[in-house]
């Protein structure tokens, strides 16, 4: 009796998730929002953004079924019973927000009640997201978004990257990229969600929204890359990152990795940033708000530019990194640099100041030649040179390295010659700030990055407090 009241429990259960669904039916669609987990850390995830998401679909004339917080058993349950009860052509649609984790390359979905420990509980606490697109093999179309978190818990191979999906017919959007590790950011999860429901509301296809959001902008990408290096095809296409752009509709910013192979093997490696919004490609795009190009701002300072040896004044654990990429000879740089440095050499807790030489070198040649003085004479442990570079008296049109030298070793008594500025170990410092300076495609000098965000003002950090 009890067992029967059971089973009359879960038809009941199953029957009212499910609108209107019949044999007849040819969109359906399931929205899985786990939030509430038992054994690992809940996520705050809006509960409007799948009401927000289910009118959506409804409006695209969707079956929807809404499940929240559910358990594995449920959710085969109501696989299962969808199966049986739509037709063989159908189009189907999955999203799911929530924890998710990768066992030997295949993606398990986590239900909210999971108690896994490590990578053995997964086949038992969570649920494969192959076995459930293989259900569907005789769909028509699988559209599939996944707001995917991984589980910081579990650090056990690649247990926390999102796994590829190679299936016929299969479109996947993904809040995380695949191979990378997965989202932990609410306010990217939050974003992410926000703008597949602006996409759904619009008029566009869900085969064109899906192809525009995934691989034709790569795709692409990699062709305009081949096409413009048509003289040299041995080349290697690294796509490292893809960045939705604000205020552009469907734009995407593309951070390159480019090797290319001379006739004697010597291999090239340049970083390049190209845009595309699926249907075309272009080097350079303006924000239609600044006016100012977008390569400018895609990117955040990575960590590696907060070399021990660019550190100029301040403490490594100073509440604010400040970054300035500048060139001596430049008047502009000549009239806002030194103030900002006299200023953040005051507050060594406040400013952690690295300092980068960005010579120009076609109209200040003598730039160069200061730069690698600047180095060899900060490794003899002299100090404050940077600054008072600005006021040198020298002609930035100056090539001979004799009369560089014997200006700035009079000024700072130092006794720098040639030949210490060509060292294998200044030239190597000297190239890999220039590389460094080029990854993030500077255009103007002086550039200042306030806590890993560019300063057009560059008086920001008069402001910081």
């Amino acid at each position: 009796m009890l067992l029967m009241w059971k089973l009359l429990t879960i038809s009941i259960l199953l029957s009212s998730f499910l609108y209107g669904v019949d044999n007849q039916t040819k969109k359906i669609a399931l929205i899985i929002s786990n939030s509430n987990y038992k054994s690992f850390s809940p996520l705050n995830i809006p509960s409007v953004n799948s009401s927000l998401l289910l009118q959506s679909l409804v409006k695209r004339n969707y079956k929807v079924i809404d499940m929240k917080d559910i358990s594995n058993s449920f959710l085969s349950q109501k696989i299962d019973q969808i199966v049986k009860e739509v037709a063989n052509e159908t189009t189907l649609f999955i999203y799911f927000s929530g924890y998710m984790l990768n066992k030997k390359g295949e993606n398990f979905l986590i239900a909210y009640n999971s108690n896994i420990i490590d990578l053995n509980d997964v086949s038992e606490e969570a649920i494969s997201l192959s076995k459930i697109l293989k259900k569907f093999k005789k769909s028509k179309n699988i559209f599939i978004i996944l707001n995917a978190y991984g589980v910081k818990s579990v650090k056990q191979d690649n247990s926390n990257k999102l796994a590829p999906l190679y299936y016929k017919n299969v479109h996947v959007i993904s809040s995380s990229e695949f191979g990378k590790v997965m989202n932990s950011d609410y306010q990217k999860s939050e974003n992410f969600t926000q703008s597949i429901i602006k996409d759904l509301d619009s008029n566009v296809s869900l085969e064109s929204l899906f192809e525009r959001r995934t691989n034709k902008g790569d795709i692409l990408v990699r062709k305009y890359i081949q096409e413009n290096f048509a003289q040299n095809k041995d080349i290697n296409i690294e796509i490292i990152k893809r960045i939705e752009l604000e205020k552009m509709y469907m734009w995407y910013a593309y951070i390159v990795d480019i090797t290319s192979y001379t006739s004697n093997h010597l291999s090239v490696k340049k970083r390049e940033v190209y845009f595309s919004d699926g249907r075309m490609v272009i080097k350079n795009l303006l924000n239609p708000e600044t006016g100012r190009p977008y390569c400018e701002t895609i990117f955040t300072l990575p960590q590696e530019y907060y070399i021990k040896r660019n550190l100029l004044y301040g403490h490594v654990e100073a509440k604010h990194k400040v970054v300035i990429f500048s060139d001596p000879m430049c008047p502009t740089c000549r009239k806002l640099v030194p103030p900002a440095l006299k200023y953040m050499k005051k507050y060594p807790n406040k400013y952690a100041l690295y300092y980068y030489h960005l010579p120009v070198v076609s109209v200040h040649p003598a730039s160069v030649i200061l730069a690698k003085a600047n180095l060899v004479a900060r490794k003899q442990g002299f100090e404050n040179i940077a600054l008072n570079l600005y006021t040198l008296d020298i002609s930035p049109l100056e090539k001979d390295e004799n009369i560089i030298l014997t200006v700035f070793n009079k000024r700072f008594g130092t006794k720098i010659t040639p030949k210490d500025i060509h060292t294998k170990e200044i030239e190597n410092m000297y190239k890999e700030d220039i590389a460094l300076e080029k990854a993030l495609k500077i255009r103007f000098t002086p550039t200042f990055y306030i806590d890993g965000k560019i300063d057009y003002s560059k008086e920001l950090y008069k402001t910081l407090k």
